[in-house]
């Protein structure tokens, strides 16, 4: 099933039929006669801390992933129920459907369509199997939306009712057999996990490299090591300080409770290693915007993998100041969750664009000159805990 609209935008949504093809008894219809839409706005009053007759604010991260971080002020908002169609309608993800999760305000990245004698789940299954083709023909070149006259002239194959209802529920059928084999591969995941945590131990101890060790005697001690460390720390410590400022050398290790550890090995503190660690800034919800540098969340980091999850960003742009320098992160610094879901960590890749954090989420920051020992020390770190 194909159309092209007045820009001359080919839809096809995959395997979709003409009306020649259609069942006995089905009609092909384009979309914008089968629903009534409302565009999503920024209300007057939107605060992460909810107040007497607030309602939950349902944004893209509300909506995708069933976070609702902010409320609004239901009297300047478009309202919508828990079930109700939703579209993403700007941003790289435009085009992607869902239902809405809870009853709330609509964001302004948002629509919502509601099918007139449509199944709602039926609306949407068709509408999944269109994403490629809507996402990939965005409007706009910044900030993409859907292009409208693709999404409306959109030829959806309209079943009879019942006959709607008949393959929602072997839809779900045919899902829940996919959700029994999902969970199969979870374990699976989880075993994988623990054979990995298990060999990045066992390199941390020693014990991989112990008959390596044996053949290799000329190797420099790690306490020559630690000790460049300890003078590279001090120093720039004194420059970032200044020399008037006493020096606080790294804490002593307690090493009794420790495992031994193999010969020409040490324990050193983390703060050998680190100099600057802050959690973000508090109440920046008024600089979130719709583009600019990213504003990293817990939702950005993930227990299974250091790498930054990107595809769902919040924007902002601070304020220029000490508190905006002390929140932007850098190459090679460690994101650390420190509330709510605790301890995923994150590590910032090479050449990322300008960023900062929020205050849920820590930065550690190794010496400067000493980044390649660092990152080695940061990933064995970061993959077993």
């Amino acid at each position: 099933m194909t159309a092209a609209n007045s820009h001359g935008i080919e839809i096809n949504a995959g395997d979709q039929a003409t009306d020649s093809d259609l069942p006995e008894g089905w009609e092909s219809i384009v979309l914008r006669a089968l629903v009534t839409q409302r565009k999503g706005k920024k209300p007057k009053k939107l605060n992460e801390t909810p107040w007497q007759g607030a309602v939950p604010y349902i944004d893209i991260e509300a909506f995708e992933m069933r976070n609702i971080r902010r409320y609004a002020d239901p009297a300047s908002s478009v309202l919508v129920d828990a079930g109700d169609v939703l579209v993403v309608w700007d941003g790289a993800r435009c085009g992607h459907v869902g239902m809405a999760p809870a009853y709330g305000a609509l964001g302004s990245t948002l629509m919502t369509i509601n099918p007139i004698l449509i199944h709602s789940d039926y609306l949407v299954g068709f509408l999944r199997l269109c994403y490629e083709t809507i996402n990939s023909n965005p409007r706009g070149t910044s900030i993409p939306h859907v292009e409208p006259d693709l999404f409306w002239n959109l030829e959806l194959p309209i079943a009879p009712f019942e006959e709607q209802k008949r393959i929602v529920a072997k839809v779900e059928e045919l899902l829940a057999q996919v959700n029994v084999v999902r969970e199969r591969l979870a374990k699976v995941k989880g075993i994988l996990k623990r054979l990995r945590q298990s060999v990045l131990a066992a390199a941390c101890s020693g014990h991989i490299t112990s008959d390596w060790r044996q053949s290799h005697k000329d190797i420099t001690p790690a306490e020559v090591s630690i000790q460049e460390i300890f003078s590279l720390r001090q120093k720039q410590w004194t420059q970032e300080n200044g020399p008037g400022k006493k020096y606080k050398p790294p804490r002593s290790v307690t090493v009794h409770d420790l495992p031994v550890l193999p010969e020409g090995w040490k324990y050193v503190s983390s703060d050998a290693l680190f100099l600057f660690v802050t959690s973000g800034s508090r109440g920046w919800a008024k600089y979130y915007s719709e583009a600019g540098p990213s504003f990293i969340r817990v939702g950005n980091l993930d227990h299974d993998t250091i790498t930054l999850d990107l595809s769902q960003t919040q924007h902002v742009f601070p304020p220029r100041g000490a508190e905006c320098e002390r929140t932007q992160i850098r190459d090679g610094d460690i994101l650390i969750s420190i509330t709510a879901d605790v301890g995923m960590i994150g590590l910032v890749p090479d050449g990322m664009d300008e960023a900062y954090v929020n205050q849920h989420v820590a930065i550690s920051r190794s010496l400067s000159e000493n980044r390649l020992t660092a990152n080695f020390l940061e990933k064995q770190f970061l993959e077993v805990s």
